[in-house]
Order: structure tokens, then sequence, then C-alpha cells
């Protein structure tokens, strides 16, 4: 009997082929010791079954693999990357086909956790075996502390510092976690170096292959990105989703993110990159808030492709909304009598943000407007004289607001006194004219507790959503004793974090995601089901602009079928365009 590479133990050439162990030893009256929890048989192969062994392949030689692979079980298949395969057919005697979603063949490849340590095989905790071998579950012997958790025997993972469930990492490989069921013969692995992306694994069910994803980009980004990203997937379907999503983030970054520069040339944006887009997904569909969650798809052949057209729709609409003018504040841009007044930041085209409040239900959410609140834009319009970033100051300081002239010369250092363009960077034109009151659209004059305009990638306002945003995500939720991703902001005092945060840039994208959830995975009004839709575009093979349609009127319009009583969808066509490239980007 032989020990493999993988902590398994058997006679087969799959435990005794490349890489066995030196510990191993003679029992011919036991086939595996492999370690079976409560819950789950055993995973080592069948004795006497076909199976297909570990190849060998050189370091740095690994690829990041979701094609359907043959193996007497999925964790077979994945872990000894058995041969890649369309149907049962194409296996040999004893073996199957299965859907192994992201496997990693041959050596290690840079992943996301520090100083990660292979650990053998261990029984772990989770609600799942996928959850318990993704975060690392408590070891177990047979039962667990937490509640609606079971002990899974999870095959052999990669386990970082940064989610532990409760336990941390070693150092050393030689020093395994606790543990009261450890196998008997445990072999030493090296500790690696790099950041680990964790595969997850689902309970053995021979399944038909689900579509297989391209494989990583290896075009160079033009425009930085960073590497630091929060949970890694928790569900087999959005393994899929961000196999996807990794393979096509050159393309996000260069060919979806872009903005309009005033020289009307397409950059990639400054504000919106994909990495910041991924935690912000992450937090959205792990975490959600109030139990609602970014719909990511499901575990049908299909699944997967319903999370990518859920935020290609996204994506669709968030182009055009905002991304294209690489702004995260909202833009002072409702022009009254021909001049854009200070106090377009209480709102535009006769609207009052302050005033946005929530449902009799929901009141106890939102935001109070506190009258000496002073907050400015961190983004602007950059066109010539375009209007400085909107502000909130009280009536103590600025008793009445005058208003923008985008004509105003301000280059002007040959006068007495001379003059500079100062007011943000990169300004070339305009000026503050506070003369005499210049009323918005609604009538104010002045710009206090008006500290609730739009922000982030589909533009968060008014006091009810960044109440939500804070009674379930912010400070207000860690004062109440309630779990917090972001316990120390105060989004109702601090509302400019979604756009001025340096340690949470993914928050501009969340506050978008956040709406999405709210306003459209539950849209289901006069017979249209959003999600429904959605899986009825995919299965009906993406032809048409009629789904993406009614979700622009519902972003727009707040209607499905436009035009609404409020007009038809504004740029119906370009949100249309730009949902197809991005599906076309995804390659589905």
């Amino acid at each position: 009997m032989c020990c493999s590479q993988w902590g398994y133990c058997g006679a087969t050439e799959a435990y005794c082929a490349d890489c066995c162990q030196s510990n191993c030893w003679t029992d011919p009256t036991q086939p595996s010791s492999s370690p079976t929890a409560k819950g789950l048989a055993s995973n080592s192969p069948t004795e006497g079954v076909q199976t297909t062994t570990k190849p060998t392949i050189a370091s740095g030689d690994l690829v990041l693999d979701s094609s359907p692979r043959c193996g007497a079980t999925e964790l077979d298949a994945r872990e000894l990357c058995g041969n890649v395969c369309a149907t049962d057919e194409d296996c040999g005697e004893g073996t199957y086909c299965w859907a192994v979603h992201d496997n990693y063949c041959g050596s290690i490849p840079d992943r996301i956790y520090d100083n990660p340590v292979v650990y053998p095989v261990y029984n772990r905790c989770g609600v799942s075996e996928e959850m318990a071998r993704t975060f690392c579950g408590e070891p177990c012997d047979w039962q667990c502390s937490k509640p609606g958790e079971s002990c899974f025997a999870v095959v052999p993972n990669f386990c970082g510092n940064n989610y532990t469930s409760g336990i941390s990492a070693p150092t050393s490989a030689n020093t395994p976690p606790p543990s009261t069921s450890s196998p008997t013969q445990t072999p030493t692995l090296p500790v690696i170096t790099s950041s680990p992306i964790v595969s997850s694994s689902e309970q053995p069910t021979a399944i038909k292959p689900s579509p297989t994803t391209n494989a990583p980009s290896s075009a160079t980004t033009p425009f930085p990105t960073s590497t630091v990203i929060s949970k890694p997937p928790t569900s087999s379907a959005a393994l899929a989703v961000e196999a996807v999503l990794e393979a096509s983030k050159d393309g996000i970054d260069n060919k979806i993110l872009l903005y309009q520069t005033p020289t009307m040339q397409w950059e990639p944006s400054s504000i919106y990159r994909y990495n910041d887009l991924l935690e912000g997904l992450r937090v959205m569909y792990n975490d959600g808030v109030a139990n609602k969650y970014f719909y990511m798809g499901n575990d049908t052949p299909n699944g997967h492709k319903y999370g990518l057209t859920n935020i290609a729709a996204f994506l669709a609409q968030s182009m055009k909304e905002t991304i294209q003018y690489n702004a995260c504040d909202e833009n002072s841009w409702d022009l009254v009598n021909g001049v854009y007044p200070v106090s377009n930041a209480c709102g535009q085209l006769g609207q009052s943000y302050q005033d946005y409040k929530c449902s009799a239900e929901e009141a106890h959410m939102e935001c109070p407007v506190k009258t000496e609140m002073e907050i400015k834009a961190t983004t602007n319009a950059k066109w010539y004289g375009a209007p400085a970033p909107l502000y909130c100051a009280p009536k103590s300081k600025h008793p009445f607001t005058g208003y923008w002239s985008h004509s105003a010369e301000c280059n002007k250092p040959w006068d007495s006194p001379p003059s500079y363009c100062e007011e943000y960077e990169g300004q070339k034109a305009g000026a503050f004219v506070n003369t005499s009151p210049s009323p918005n659209s609604n009538g104010r004059i002045d710009v206090e507790g008006c500290c609730f305009w739009g922000r982030g990638v589909i533009q968060t306002t008014g006091v009810c959503n960044f109440g939500k945003l804070n009674y379930y995500l912010g400070a207000r939720a860690a004062e109440e004793g309630r779990s917090s991703r972001y316990p120390e902001i105060n989004f109702c005092e601090q509302p400019d974090a979604i756009c001025a945060s340096e340690d949470h840039k993914e928050l501009k994208w969340i506050a978008g995601l956040f709406y999405w959830v709210e306003s459209l995975q539950s849209y289901d009004v006069g017979g249209w089901n959003y999600i429904a839709e959605l899986e009825k575009f995919v299965d009906g093979g993406m032809k048409g602009n009629d789904f993406i349609d009614a979700v622009s009127g519902i972003v727009n319009r707040g209607c499905h079928n436009p035009p609404c009583a409020t007009g038809d969808v504004d740029g119906k066509s370009d949100r249309a365009s730009n949902f197809f490239k991005v599906i076309s980007e995804f390659g589905i």
C-alpha cells in the first residue's frame, strides 16, 4: 500500500505512481485509509477501477483549467487532472466525465493568500464540503461547534491566513492545525510563498460538463491594477463566473471600463477598475445586504451564464450612467436660465435628494439631515469650463449660493490682480458667481444639508439609500451589534466615502450593486420578472434586444416597457450596444 502526494492511501496506480510518499505500509484488510467524515463517502478511487494519474508538469507550466475531465469521482477528475472530455463515452471503463469547474493542473500558480500552506487531508467543518474546503473550516472529528455546519473529509486544500474560520494557518507545512482526526500518515508538504486561489469541490455526482471558459488572457494591461482581492468564490456557479471574469480582466479594464476624454478619445477609466469590481461583487454575492445577494447563477448547465449575463446587464447600464464620464460623484449638469446653480447639489431636474426618504416600514434606516455637514465632491466633469465639484455647507457659512459660469475666463495671469483656474485640477475655464442667489430647478438657493447627491457606478442618491448602506454595511450596524462590513464608515455622515475612500475602492461598485440587488433583481411587475426573463434570454440563445431594453427601462425610467410616464429611455441603443459588447468580451 502507498500514500500518494495527496495524503490518500491505497494500492492502485493513482496512489502509487507519481510522487508517492515514503511513509507506506501493507495492510491487506484495508484498501484505503482516506478519512471519511459524517455525511461524506470516501473520495478514494475504487480498487480495480481505471483512474488517471497526476501528470508531471514542469514548474511554471500551470494553467487555470475549467475543462470537463475524466475520473471515477469528481474529486479524482479534479485532483488527478483526468483526460479532457465532452461526454462519458470519452472516458475509460469505470470513469465518467465531470464538470470540474476551476481546476489547477501542474505546479503552484500565483494565488490570492499570503503565506499559504498545502494541507493534507483533514476533516473540516462547513455548511458544505465546498465551504469547508474554501474557507478552511475548523478541524473536526465528527461534530462541529457552529450551527448548521457538518464535518466533511476535505481533500488536500490550499489554506491561507486570511479566511481560516477560527484557526490560523501554520507557518510551516510541518506544523499541521490541531485536529483529533488527523490521518496517521501525514505527508510533509512544502510551504508555498505565492498566494492561492482555492479550487472548490461539490459532493460527487456525475453530471454533464459545464461549458468551458476561455483561458486567461496573456495580454498586458496598460493601466495598473490592484491585486488585493477579498473572499474567494463560495459556489460552483461563482467559481465558473470568476474564471470567465479572470480570463477577461484585461479586456474588461481596457475595452469595457472606458471613458471619453474632452478630446473625444476613449481611454481606460482611472476610477472604475476590474479588481475593485471583483471585490465589490464578492461582497455582494457572499455577504449581501439584508439577505439579498447579487445573482451569480446556479448549478445548472447554463448556470454560470445567468450570472455572467447579470453582470453584463449591470455593466451595460454603468457604462452609460457613469463610466463613460469617468465620474463617481454626480456632475453638475442641470442648466437653469443658462447657468449651473451651485444648489444643484440639492437636486437636479426639480428633485430634492434630502427628501428621498424611505417608506414607513424602512424609515428607521434613513439618514438624518444634519445642517452642519460640509462635504466637497471628489470628481467632476472635465470639459472646457465644466462646473466645479458639488459641495454642501451650512447657511451660517453660505447664506445663499449663486451659480457657475461656464463661459468665464479664469486663466489671466496678466490681469491686475492676476487670476488663475484653481477650483479643480485640470480646469481650463469657468468660475463661481456668488453675487446674488441663483435657484436650482427646485427653487433652492442654498446648500445646507444637501450632501446626498448621486455617488458610485449607478449613482446612489438620497437619505434613504445612504441610510440603508449605513444600516446594513456601515457604522450603524456595528454600533447596534450587528455584523458590519465597514464598521468604521458612517455613510450618513461620510457619504463621500463611496468615492473618496482609498482603502475601500470597491465601495463605488458596491453602491451600484446594492441598487441592482434591491431594484433590478427583485423587479416583478406586470408579469415581467427580472430573474425569469434573464434566464429565458440565456436559454433562448441570447438573441434580440427585448431583455436589455426592458432592463434599461427599469434603470432609466422605472418600468420594463417604456415609454413610461416619465418618457422614453435615454440612450437605449447605447445601453444595448454596451450589453452585447460585454457579452462578447465574456465569450458566452
